[in-house]
């Protein structure tokens, strides 16, 4: 087809579905179809990143270890954070905000405030899921040392009717005293929340750091503990996520269990059945070679077309670049690739990697903090086999400046456009909540791909 009768028929569509629809709905199903005609006669796209504070009016340290979500019956963009205002006091509140998906019209709830309870030492970092059988709105979080390992806070939709309440296990004796860094996914096919955490039965975590899993009906009752691993400082900082394929559950770890419990381990992945039962460990790290300290903080999620198990860490041993991992569904035939290095993002650009998988693009997507890079916020892109893999500094591209990436949590938004955000702790304004947004457009004939790569109008 000529280029030119491609590019008006481009145009034309476009305004036709722009200017023809009167309201904004109009105008979103638009866009989507819009979208969708361009993947379909595969027309140049590429992400044009924009940046958003979300804080509502919260004061500094409102933004510490954010988790995002996406409420895909409402379009809503839902984000929990720790409210650190008194550092000395231990005074942490939990705060969720809630946002269009564009980051506009925000509103902020203490939930805390809202489930009757006072400040305390209740949370560092939580987890935020959407219950679609229950239109509820589930953020698991840790609950005070010396009382019960894992907090579970349930609202309505429209962040109403919050309630909390530690979790309890029928099936144990003796309640597990810290469940740090808890991260929860749902179980569709038995409607059950499932949460893996760093457990410990001593008040201080680095005494165990063992793995466990609470599998809790969707309201948080009827739970059972399951231990994943016993053994010493093998549960670090985990990552979950099913395979409906083959009914299995995975769980990633930083596995300090060879090193120093207060450094940077391998890369463990656990795969057990959806119950907590009938679980095998493979330590990935030295399956591929990696070595020590390879593991950090890491980000799993799982590449259904090709049935591909996907991890991406910061790689202590390699000056806290970005590694991936990818091994079958079985975790086996393994492989490593230095994702930094590959794409000259250079040392410590790999810190606290959140990782999300678009089949309709078939890419792996990335963000990262990049101290590298004056703590700004990366964007590493991949083909679905790790390979082709590319970087852009999204700060820069955003048109914001230095220590505005910290601790990024990303989601994929809904419908054909699937475009990407990534929320922040922008410690440039004090540790308050941001919000990138990266919207595919197409690439306009009179501008260079590198002007919008940077960012420019």
């Amino acid at each position: 087809m000529n280029s030119r009768f491609v590019n008006l028929s481009c145009s034309l569509l476009f305004a036709y579905f722009c200017l023809c629809g009167c309201g904004l709905h109009e105008q979103k199903k638009a866009s989507d179809k819009f979208s969708a005609w361009l993947s379909l006669i595969g027309l140049p796209k590429i992400l044009m990143y924009s940046y958003k504070d979300i804080s509502v009016g919260q004061g500094p340290r409102s933004g510490w270890f954010p988790s995002a979500t996406i409420d895909p019956i409402n379009n809503k963009l839902l984000v929990s954070t720790t409210n650190m205002f008194d550092l000395h006091l231990n005074r942490r509140t939990e705060f969720l905000f809630r946002c269009n998906l564009d980051g506009t019209d925000c509103t902020h709830t203490d939930l805390t405030a809202a489930a009757g309870q006072t400040p305390g030492n209740t949370t560092y970092s939580s987890s935020i899921l959407v219950d679609p059988f229950n239109r509820k709105i589930l953020v698991i979080s840790p609950y005070p040392p010396g009382l019960f390992a894992v907090a579970l806070t349930k609202c309505d939709l429209d962040v109403s009717n919050c309630s909390r309440h530690a979790l309890r296990a029928s099936n144990s004796n003796n309640e597990l005293k810290t469940g740090l860094d808890p991260r929860a996914v749902i179980d569709e096919i038995n409607r059950k929340l499932l949460i893996a955490f760093t457990s410990s039965t001593d008040s201080t975590p680095d005494a165990e750091s063992t793995l466990s899993l609470f599998r809790c009906d969707l309201d948080g009752t009827n739970c059972t503990a399951n231990v994943i691993s016993s053994v010493a400082s093998s549960g670090t900082n985990p990552s979950i996520t099913i395979n409906p394929a083959n009914n299995m559950l995975y769980i990633a770890t930083d596995n300090r269990n060879t090193t120093n419990p207060t450094t940077i381990g391998k890369l463990s992945v656990f795969r057990c059945n959806l119950d907590g039962t009938g679980c095998s460990h493979t330590d990935v790290s030295t399956a591929t070679g990696a070595g020590g300290s390879s593991g950090g903080y890491p980000s799993l999620a799982f590449d259904m077309t090709n049935q591909r198990l996907s991890v991406v860490t910061m790689n202590a041993n390699n000056s806290n670049r970005l590694s991936l991992f990818q091994c079958d569904r079985s975790v086996e035939n393994c492989r490593h690739t230095d994702v930094s290095t590959a794409t000259g993002a250079g040392l410590n650009s790999g810190l606290t990697p959140s990782l999300v998988i678009d089949p309709e693009n078939q890419m792996l997507r990335i963000a990262t903090w990049n101290r590298g890079n004056s703590g700004k916020l990366s964007m590493f892109f991949c083909g679905l086999a790790g390979d082709h893999c590319e970087h852009i500094d999204a700060s820069t591209a955003a048109g914001v400046g230095n220590n505005t990436g910290h601790w990024p949590s990303m989601v994929i938004t809904p419908g054909p456009s699937r475009d990407l955000r990534i929320v922040t702790c922008d410690t440039s304004r004090e540790d308050r909540p941001a919000l990138f947004n990266a919207d595919w457009v197409v690439t306009p004939l009179n501008q260079n791909k590198n002007d919008l790569l940077s960012g420019k109008n």
